[in-house]
């Protein structure tokens, strides 16, 4: 009989992690003693080893095994001890779970803590980190309500690294968040070993993704040198004070009626969201600069110029953060790079300064030495890649004009809304409360799965009205009127948004085969109208 050996990289993979949002055990597979032949004693992880270890009183009570096998041991081995044993096959190597795989997780894992308020659920795949992530952060967005950020955060400290896949933390993201706020992946894991079983990527190294720089950007190239890549990235981080390995950019909350309050109890200013690419801007020496992308890459632009105030040289270790836009004026596209906050010039911090003060430092040290070289003869801007502006913050009272007419139309490019920047508050990289953005009902929308059934409703006449179902909820979200149009959409995943107090259709997701999250849509029906806003700013 041949000798049954160990999957792939299995020997030197932590074991277990921490319990994870007080629910959750992630671990690798457990292998029962037939494999103790070709597992040293020091390594060998059994099922016994799980449910016999102490979880601040308490006790597994259910067991879900993800791997797409049964080779490793016996279920017999879990069930004996009372501990509900459930099996989800979960392919792995490389392909993320399907939306069907998370709706049976969260449903599995709901209908036990409903029964069985308190007991540990004990996940696993073979190594226990990417799948087995993937599902837990589903579970925690979809039913917790928490965001995905926090989730592969929390997942990350109880079983470090966490999702070290990229193409796993682009889905997760793509389904609970914008795309664009993916962080890069950690490096591999030591024990990962020579190379990864699900994408064949070699360990030890900084990842670089074939990243597109933007559309119309001409001269840029993506850094792909490792040490070059570190010390861009410890720089920016150490000056955010973020200890992640993400991007590290402060990023804005939503604003609803939870956090408008912030409004009142502290100073404001306002500026229109424009609908750019985000970069962080290094001018690391006269001849480097670099611009950092929402995951984290790298992109060296050529052909900038940047002053000191008496033009003597150009500035160092300067670092802004801002969005790329592209103006259209008569036909003619013009991409600008806008400037809204700053963090460090010439290598000294100025995140810990008021919002007033770093507004003056970019005019000052930044937009004011450009024109200046310019009216010299010491800057040709007609030969730069892209322009140079100081973006606008205005007094909070502006608001209405930002959402005004006159004022789109003079912006030039595409906006969706408008930022609440607190004057009073430091720079620092992460999720920031006090940080607010605000998006109009109109383009606020969510992808509903459609049910069609009569109105049983209390009051109601047993006419025809639509379920709108989201995933993680088995009543219906809400409702939608019936009309014509819609008894075509029956069964299928419709996107609507609010005007005047209720949903309305847009149109059929082809693209797409589930429904957006709980949180999704509750965070866009938690949107504060518009009339709210603008009607109440001055009274606060």
């Amino acid at each position: 009989m041949a000798q049954l050996g160990p999957p792939a990289r299995w020997l030197k993979c932590p074991r277990k992690g921490d319990v994870v949002a007080g629910i959750f055990l992630p671990f690798k597979t457990p292998l029962s003693a037939q494999y103790n032949d070709s597992v040293p004693e020091e390594h060998r992880f059994t099922p016994n080893m799980v449910l016999q270890s102490e979880y601040s009183d308490k006790t597994i009570g259910l067991w879900i095994d993800l791997t797409n096998t049964t080779r490793f041991y016996s279920r017999d081995e879990i069930e004996r001890h009372g501990v509900v044993y459930k099996k989800i096959n979960c392919k792995g190597f490389g392909e993320c779970p399907s939306q069907q795989t998370v709706n049976e997780f969260v449903n599995l894992c709901q209908e036990h803590l409903e029964l069985n308020p308190g007991s540990i659920i004990a996940v696993h795949c073979t190594h226990g980190f990417n799948r087995t992530g993937f599902l837990i952060c589903s579970y925690l967005v979809v039913v917790n309500d928490w965001s995905i950020d926090a989730a592969a955060s929390e997942f990350a400290r109880a079983r470090p690294p966490g999702i070290y896949k990229q193409d796993y933390l682009d889905e997760i993201f793509k389904r609970f968040d914008e795309e664009e706020a993916t962080p890069i992946a950690p490096t591999l894991p030591v024990w990962s070993g020579v190379e990864d079983e699900e994408t064949g990527e070699t360990s030890g190294s900084v990842k670089v993704a074939n990243a597109a720089y933007a559309n119309g950007i001409p001269s840029s190239t993506q850094v792909t040198d490792h040490d070059t890549i570190r010390r861009i990235q410890q720089f920016c981080g150490n000056i955010c004070h973020y200890d992640g390995k993400a991007f590290p950019g402060a990023q804005p909350v939503s604003m609803d009626r939870s956090n408008i309050n912030l409004l009142a109890q502290e100073l404001y200013k306002v500026s229109w969201k424009a609908d750019g690419t985000r970069y962080m801007m290094l001018i690391d020496n006269e001849n480097a600069v670099f611009m950092i992308d929402r995951k984290n890459n790298i992109f060296s632009v050529p052909g900038l110029s940047f002053f000191l105030p008496d033009l003597s040289a150009s500035p160092k270790q300067t670092l802004v953060d801002g969005e790329l836009v592209l103006d259209k004026l008569n036909g003619v596209i013009y991409p600008r790079y806008l400037i809204y906050d700053v963090m460090a010039i010439n290598g000294t911090s100025v995140v810990n300064l008021s919002y007033y003060d770093r507004e003056r430092i970019i005019q000052k040290e930044i937009i004011d030495p450009r024109n200046l070289a310019l009216q010299k003869g010491k800057l040709d801007k007609s030969r730069e890649p892209f322009g140079v502006r100081r973006k606008d913050f205005y007094d909070i009272s502006c608001v209405e004009k930002l959402l005004g007419p006159k004022f789109l139309e003079a912006v030039l490019h595409e906006t969706d809304g408008v930022v609440f920047q607190p004057v009073n508050d430091p720079y620092r990289g992460g999720s920031s409360p006090k940080l607010l953005k605000w998006k109009p009902p109109e383009l606020n929308s969510v992808d509903f799965l459609l049910h069609i059934k009569k109105d049983t409703r209390p009051g109601s006449l047993g006419t025809l009205i639509g379920h709108l179902m989201v995933t993680g909820l088995h009543a219906p979200f809400d409702y939608i009127k019936m009309t014509k149009d819609l008894m075509k959409y029956d069964g299928k995943i419709i996107e609507c948004t609010v005007a005047d107090g209720a949903w309305k259709f847009l149109r059929e997701r082809t693209d797409k085969d589930s429904p957006n999250s709980y949180q999704t849509a509750q965070g866009v029906n938690g949107q504060v109208i518009y009339h709210f806003v603008v009607l109440n700013i001055n009274f606060m």
